[in-house]
């Protein structure tokens, strides 16, 4: 479904399963062990740019990511 917001310049934005008015990242020690744990949970894994990040979905299709926050 996409929407437009206001009257003039209106905005259209994407309302599938990536859009969402929050985001949210986890900040972990170790995330390697905190993805092992989200898919033993039901999540799936998306995407693994270089660096400490990490981009997840939960059971229900919500995006989360997962930033490491020490030097492992």
């Amino acid at each position: 479904m996409r929407m437009s917001a206001g009257k003039a310049g209106a905005i259209s934005r994407d309302y599938s399963r990536r859009w969402t008015p929050v985001h949210l990242d986890i900040h972990v020690d170790d995330i390697d062990q905190t993805i092992e744990r989200a898919i033993v949970a039901g999540g799936k894994q998306e995407a693994r740019p270089k660096g400490p990040l990490a981009n997840l979905v939960d059971p229900a299709g919500n995006g989360v990511d997962l930033v490491q926050t020490s030097d492992r």
